[in-house]
């Protein structure tokens, strides 16, 4: 680790060590909440993300969390939220874990995105980019990218990964992540809210920053809106390839397509992204 990256480590335990104690001795913001951002990997957690770290008193948690293991695992981190703070994490719905945000007090928001792109961008990301992803073993003993990006849409068996969690096919995916919009969550697009530097538009990314805004019961001005906006798309993110909309069209066969259409043609039309299968 570099001094740099130590310093700014060391600058964010002692920020947030401070606002913890304002907060719990001097009673300090106590309208803010606390929040999960949660979304399928790849879907736009971390766009979401800089999007909450702009709004006024709002502080990202340095809480990590993915895909929680069991209900201990995700209290164990919920705990460690503060108001005023959010965590952004990857946390599948269950009835279980839905009982225990609500019953910690955190206001949820759910990022969908189109689940090609979605699933392009999980290629990319666990064949190309992070060296630690646990599916990158298994897609880099594959032939091609093409073969890989088949496997992602159809899902692979934990048996055919050597561990203990299977990855399911992109429905299924997606699916697992769904029914948060049934319980008071705040449902986004990542399309709406990539604004036109990746190919969204304007006026619905300043909509979508308005409306978590308002979830959060945070009032933004127009002015802060229009700055938030303007600074939300960034290509720093260790995460970040692309951020552009549509690019599986410059991957999609037309066997990847077939494929997809099988096994989550009625998701898409479901979320909003076709109208048939006639695409």
């Amino acid at each position: 680790m570099t001094y740099r990256k130590r310093i700014r480590r060391i600058r964010r335990r002692l920020t947030h060590s401070t606002r913890r104690w304002l907060i719990n001795n001097l009673g300090l913001w106590p309208n803010r909440p606390k929040v999960l951002a949660t979304g399928p990997p790849k879907s736009g957690t971390n766009l979401l993300r800089r999007c909450l770290i702009s709004l006024p008193g709002m502080l990202d948690s340095q809480v990590y969390l993915n895909r929680p293991a069991n209900i201990d695992e995700l209290q164990q981190k919920l705990a460690r939220v503060h108001r005023g703070s959010f965590i952004k994490a990857h946390v599948n719905f269950t009835q279980e874990y839905y009982e225990l945000v609500h019953s910690l007090d955190f206001s949820t928001i759910l990022i969908l995105r189109d689940p090609r792109d979605l699933a392009v961008s999980l290629l990319h990301w666990a064949t190309h980019i992070n060296k630690q992803h646990r599916l990158r073993p298994y897609l880099l003993n594959l032939a091609d990218d093409s073969q890989r990006l088949s496997a992602i849409i159809e899902g692979v068996s934990a048996e055919d990964l050597q561990q203990k969690r299977e990855l399911e096919s992109i429905g299924k995916f997606v699916g697992i992540f769904l029914p948060w919009r049934d319980h008071k969550s705040c449902t986004v697009r990542f399309e709406d809210l990539i604004g036109p530097a990746g190919g969204g538009n304007s006026k619905l990314q300043r909509n979508t920053i308005q409306k978590i805004a308002l979830h959060l019961d945070i009032p933004l001005s127009e002015e802060e809106v229009d700055q938030l906006a303007d600074n939300l798309f960034s290509r720093s993110s260790r995460t970040f390839r692309k951020g552009q909309i549509g690019d599986w069209r410059n991957h999609f066969t037309s066997e990847h397509k077939k494929t997809f259409k099988k096994v989550a043609g009625q998701l898409l039309i479901d979320l909003g992204y076709e109208r048939d299968l006639d695409w």
